[in-house]
């Protein structure tokens, strides 16, 4: 029998929904928005990205799985949301370059100043990694704690 969501909790629900998009549309990400080099990190990285993401898709699996609920946990929500926030932004704000020069990040080519262009790189390359992690180790815990009810 599975339970309701309250609509306090919908975030979560959607959350819960976009872990399956996220392993796909994320690393994606990374490569359409590198032009020169940042391209064949990007293809290094990427599957990287979408292991750790498949992973976080198991984890909380085990959880809803044991509660009979279609929702990400209370810990793990926070971290999991500024996780998908930061890989979401960040491939914006970092440049690239090829053999022949430098390009500009495509966030500076809408105008924004590289100053604020690298703050907000650095902040969204925490949000992401951090994020990420601490969503990683939540959900382990959610998981375990959902096994043992």
């Amino acid at each position: 029998m599975q339970r309701q969501t309250g609509s306090a909790h919908r975030w979560r629900a959607v959350l819960y929904i976009c872990r399956i998009p996220a392993i796909i549309v994320l690393p994606l990400l990374l490569l359409i928005t590198r032009q020169g080099w940042g391209f064949v990190i990007a293809l290094a990285v990427g599957p990287v990205l979408a292991i750790f993401e498949v992973l976080i898709l198991l984890i909380t699996r085990i959880r809803t799985k044991n509660l009979a609920i279609k929702e990400i946990g209370p810990l793990t929500a926070w971290p999991l949301l500024a996780h998908y926030l930061g890989c979401t932004i960040l491939p914006f704000c970092i440049g690239d370059a090829n053999d022949q020069n430098s390009l500009p990040a495509p966030l500076q080519t809408l105008g924004l100043p590289e100053i604020l262009v690298e703050l907000m790189a650095g902040i969204t390359a925490a949000l992401a990694v951090l994020g990420g992690l601490v969503a990683l180790v939540m959900g382990i815990i959610e998981a375990v704690r959902a096994h043992r009810r």
